[in-house]
């Protein structure tokens, strides 16, 4: 099993109020490359964090996420989006890693 952990500053995600309650909300894409760029595994899902005040999410100053793939021995990379239309902010990172056997 390999882990992926990633932390997200909440600042840079916008705020919006839903039924008395306060959340940030954001697209994660990634896809998954073996060595020869073969794509192995594409994910798209929507993130969100809720709390019941402003005050409490700004505090919690960042969204931590981890993503978990089971992968045989290799070399692979990621190509990871994170995207809050809201806000009309985007961010890439590839991440290249090596699973050993």
């Amino acid at each position: 099993n390999i882990l992926l952990h990633y932390e997200l500053p909440i600042d840079e995600l916008k705020i919006q109020r839903e039924n008395k309650r306060y959340k940030v909300e954001y697209e994660q894409k990634y896809v998954l490359f073996d060595s020869k760029m073969n794509e192995i595994m594409r994910r798209e899902n929507i993130q969100q964090v809720a709390k019941s005040s402003k005050r409490i999410l700004k505090r919690q100053n960042v969204i931590k996420q981890t993503i978990r793939f089971e992968l045989k021995p290799g070399n692979y990379s990621l190509a990871l989006q994170i995207e809050d239309k809201k806000a009309k902010k985007l961010a890439v990172k590839m991440i290249d890693f090596q699973v050993k056997g």
